[in-house]
């Protein structure tokens, strides 16, 4: 690996580690006084909103974020087409999933019809969070990951504040989960932001032909997006059929330490994939010591 393409790579993986630090440790602040306002029964339905919809979220996710990634990275893309395709592809099964879920929840009995309306309030946030991740690889591409760490801090910095609002004056869960979807739109607008700089959406190359077609290249990526949806989220959705919604908060409370600690593999590939793909078309022998080099330091930490 050259020495340009090492510095660079390592100052973004730094700058993706340093802004994922940052939101993380605003996030636990942000738990902790939630979980203090809610008590173990609130925060259980409020564990149980995000589980559920995150289920739904990872079907109209598809790999999109990493087919993006790869190919805006390929020698001459055309990278408006490509990333104005896969957006509007995420907004197709957004809209298609996250409608789905509510009408899933609307007909289990054991949810409350305090749980149902957290479900539709908090799809909000969850839209405005995938549209955010999908266009994560136009920022990688151009090894430029400072942008969506500053937009995370930024919009972890807003929840937080309307966390301890709400926390001092008593709220319900269904009150931070407006606070979710409000933190979820500020990001959404940061990244829409930022991404002008390299790519602006051009929305004539759409049809519902091409979300087809990009439906066929990714589905391999959603198989895989599944089996790590099953792993992560399936325990506190079976919990929530078997167990009180006490249960289930004081279960998630200790999990969202685990979540905030697995974060770095996932980081470093992301950055690495844009020269990977790129490589890949344009000098094997480039990416077979990209390749090596990046699984070493993998093994290494």
């Amino acid at each position: 690996m050259h020495n340009s393409i090492k510095k660079k790579v390592a100052q973004n993986t730094s700058i993706s580690f340093i802004g994922k630090v940052l939101s993380s440790l605003l996030g636990v602040v942000s738990v902790a006084f939630m979980a203090r306002t809610l008590g173990p029964d609130g925060f259980g339905n409020y564990s149980l909103v995000i589980a559920f919809l995150y289920i739904f979220s990872v079907f109209a996710d598809f790999g999109l974020y990493n087919l993006l990634t790869r190919e805006i990275s390929k020698p001459n893309a055309n990278e408006i087409k490509t990333a104005s395709k896969i957006f509007a592809t995420r907004a197709f099964l957004l809209v298609v999933f996250f409608a789905l879920a509510y009408l899933v929840a609307f007909f289990i009995p054991v949810y409350s019809k305090e749980v149902k309306i957290g479900i539709l309030l908090a799809s909000f946030g969850f839209v405005f969070l995938s549209l955010s991740q999908v266009l994560m690889g136009v920022f990688q591409k151009y090894l430029k990951t400072i942008y969506p760490a500053v937009a995370d801090v930024l919009a972890r910095v807003v929840q937080l504040i309307l966390v301890v609002y709400l926390y001092f004056k008593g709220a319900s869960f269904l009150q931070f989960l407006a606070v979710f979807s409000l933190g979820s739109f500020v990001n959404f607008l940061l990244i829409l932001f930022f991404v002008k700089k390299y790519i602006t959406l051009n929305f004539k190359y759409v049809s519902f032909s091409n979300i087809f077609d990009i439906l066929k290249q990714s589905w391999p990526l959603a198989v895989s997006s599944v089996m790590v949806l099953i792993y992560f989220k399936g325990d506190v959705v079976i919990m929530s059929f078997l167990k009180t919604a006490e249960d289930v908060g004081i279960y998630n409370i200790a999990y969202k330490i685990i979540e905030n600690i697995i974060f770095f593999p996932a980081m470093f590939v992301g950055v690495v994939m844009p020269l990977l793909s790129n490589y890949f078309v344009s000098d094997i022998e480039k990416f077979k010591k990209i390749f090596q080099k990046s699984f070493d330091f993998l093994n290494i930490i």
